[in-house]
C-alpha cells in the first residue's frame, strides 16, 4: 500500500475532500469511520468505468489527512486524481492564509 500525506485544508475538511472528488467525477463507494482512528472519516473513491480505488482518510484528532492506494486496487486514473487532491487542498490552505492581507 502507498500512502500519500496531504495538508489538511482550513475549514471543513470533509466538505473539501468531497468537493475535490466530485469535481474529478469520482464516485463515493464508502464513507465510514475507522476503528483504528476514532472520529475519522474514511472514503473509498472510484472512477466510473475504470479499475481502481482511491482511499482517503481524515483523522481530526491527529490532524492527519492522507490518500492510500493498495497494490491490488490500482488504476490509471489515480496519479492524476492524487495530484489534483494535492493541488486543490494546498491552494485552499494558501488562499486562507492570505485572507486579511491586502
Amino acid at each position: 500500500m502507498t500512502e500519500i500525506e496531504l495538508s489538511p485544508p482550513v475549514g471543513n475538511v470533509a466538505d473539501a475532500v468531497e468537493s475535490v472528488a466530485a469535481d474529478l467525477g469520482l464516485k463515493t463507494a464508502i464513507r465510514i469511520s475507522l476503528k483504528k482512528y476514532p472520529g475519522s472519516i474514511h472514503w473509498h473513491f472510484s472512477s466510473p468505468g475504470q479499475r481502481g480505488t482511491l482511499e482517503c482518510t481524515w483523522w481530526p484528532d491527529g490532524n492527519r489527512l492522507w490518500l492510500a492506494i493498495h497494490a491490488n486496487r490500482k488504476g490509471d486514473w489515480q496519479p492524476a486524481a492524487t495530484a489534483e487532491f494535492r493541488r486543490v487542498l494546498a491552494a485552499t490552505r494558501s488562499d486562507s492564509s492570505q485572507m486579511g492581507t491586502a
